[in-house]
């Protein structure tokens, strides 16, 4: 059973009193020395806790490897979208507000939900012509609820960038990309501009499909599709399925499966954000239909060449070239010891059998040395490694016999170096043509760099010291200011034990911050 759909946004208080209650055990042992591992599942509560805006948000962050450590991660993937439905008055409401009457599209539409989630419910009907469809309902007044949500997340995500300073990430801006993300995920026809891409993208393939959308009758909240009758990639893998009815090779699946995955990726440039075996359905023919495209992602061929470099790179097993490819596209400060991780992270995996390499692990560990190293890795990179994590978990339960190791490394150096080249040839062929015209303004800029660097590099390393600790008294100052007005008002509140935390918390971080945070 799903969880109760909150109906009103989490304002600021609501979200301090779950916090203070989830977290502040955690922060009191923490300023007494006492370890804690409670945080990654007290985290994913708090989300729960908060409603399915949040549940959205903590998805999003089930990728950002960059962010949160495994354990984090782990626990944020058991974020389920899964909430009781809207009473079907309401549905039918929502969906005569952009038909009017209903009657003359649907013959009828059956009550009882099919799915439901945070964003929307699915609910099975027929058309007038007697076509079998399914109809995917935005729910209602979820915009004003989101964006109240998000401007709430916005205020909060600002407050932390500027005044909590041992958090290096730009909250804000990721705050900025979630609110992109949900909304983009609210707008039904653009859901429906996917599903098409994807079928163009797919024309010449029998087995690898996704629903017809009914184009003229789609509309921004609500999205009408053929309906597929199969089973879920979930029900195969847990072997609850009728296997008379849907004979099923699995040795072929999961390879169908994972080429047509890496090929949306590398050859086309579109990324299914959530690509979870409850989003794919087998039929009885054998065709593999993809379902809710809510949340994708388009890849532009920089980015595409990126990606394809750097999982060649540990196909390859070359931490060279995965420091040359970070490297160029990224900068790091010091290559050689990042190179150095790199060659000891594969050595530990390769070091073992091809059958016991867990490649998505790798991965993630690879993701965790670039943190280390300060280089801020794009998002697709870790919605790509989804992906990975993804075939490779599938094809462990669906065919231990899946050479996953094998797969991948034929993919990425045989069948698709071949692009790789191509595009080196073009861009060393573009780049020539244009270093010769640019040559000469080149030299005169690099005569009045080493000119201008002998007068300035003495004085601008004192300089810059100086601005960060000005910039460091300015934001303590401010902070106080803050504490004195909340000191003054307090016992205003109607429960004053929520402020009264909240500021114990915020004088711990200012102390840290002048007595025990190192000076650059």
């Amino acid at each position: 059973m799903g969880r109760r759909h909150h109906k009103r946004s989490a304002g600021p208080i609501r979200i301090s009193y779950i916090m203070a209650k989830n977290f502040m055990g955690l922060f009191l042992r923490k300023v007494f020395g006492r370890r804690s591992r409670d945080f990654p599942a007290k985290f994913r509560n708090s989300l729960e806790e908060l409603g399915p805006t949040y549940i959205k948000l903590g998805q999003m962050l089930s990728t950002r490897y960059d962010m949160f450590s495994k354990e984090t991660i782990k626990e944020l993937s058991k974020l389920q979208d899964e909430v009781h439905p809207v009473p079907y008055v309401r549905i039918e409401k929502e969906m005569e507000r952009s038909y009017g009457n209903l009657n003359k599209i649907f013959s009828h539409i059956q009550k009882k939900p099919l799915a439901s989630a945070s964003i929307a419910q699915v609910h099975l009907g027929r058309l007038v012509n007697g076509e079998k469809v399914a109809i995917k309902i935005r729910r209602p007044d979820l915009d004003r609820i989101i964006t109240k949500d998000i401007n709430t997340l916005t205020r909060i995500a600002r407050f932390i960038d500027r005044f909590v300073f041992f958090i290096h990430d730009d909250i804000t801006g990721l705050v900025e990309e979630f609110g992109i993300s949900v909304r983009d995920e609210m707008d039904f026809l653009s859901e429906m501009k996917a599903i098409i891409r994807f079928q163009n993208n797919f024309s010449n393939s029998d087995i690898i499909k996704a629903p017809k959308p009914y184009r003229e009758i789609c509309r921004e909240n609500v999205l009408v599709m053929e309906y597929i009758p199969g089973v879920k990639l979930s029900k195969v893998m847990s072997g609850g399925y009728d296997r008379e009815k849907y004979p099923i090779k699995k040795e072929n699946l999961i390879e169908v499966l994972g080429n047509a995955m890496l090929e949306q990726i590398f050859i086309h440039g579109f990324l299914h954000a959530d690509p979870h075996p409850g989003n794919l359905i087998i039929t009885r023919e054998g065709e593999l239909y993809f379902i809710d495209f809510g949340r994708v992602n388009y890849l532009d061929d920089d980015m595409q060449t990126f990606l394809l470099e750097y999982m060649i790179s540990i196909a390859k097993k070359d931490p060279d070239m995965m420091a040359e490819i970070i490297s160029d596209n990224f900068g790091l400060k010091n290559r050689d010891s990042y190179s150095d991780e790199i060659r000891y992270l594969f050595s530990k995996y390769y070091g073992k059998s091809l059958d016991r390499i867990n490649f998505g692990e790798l991965m993630v560990d690879s993701f965790m040395v670039s943190r280390k190293h300060q280089v801020k890795l794009p998002p697709q990179i870790f919605l790509m490694s989804r992906v990975i994590i993804l075939i490779e978990g599938i094809g462990t339960v669906i065919d231990p016999k899946f050479d996953y190791v094998r797969f991948l490394r034929d993919y990425f150096t045989k069948r698709r170096i071949t692009d790789v080249l191509k595009d080196r040839f073009n861009e060393v062929k573009e780049d020539t043509i244009w270093n010769m015209v640019m040559l000469p303004r080149k030299m005169r800029n690099l005569d009045r760099l080493i000119m201008g660097n002998r007068k300035l590099q003495f004085k601008l390393p004192l300089v810059e010291k100086q601005l960060k600790n000005f910039v460091r008294a300015i934001n303590a100052l401010a902070v106080a200011v803050i504490m004195a007005g909340l000191l003054v008002s307090v016992n205003k509140f109607k429960y004053p034990l929520i402020p009264q935390l909240f500021l114990m918390a915020l004088g711990m971080i200012i102390i840290y911050q002048i007595f025990f945070k190192p000076r650059d």
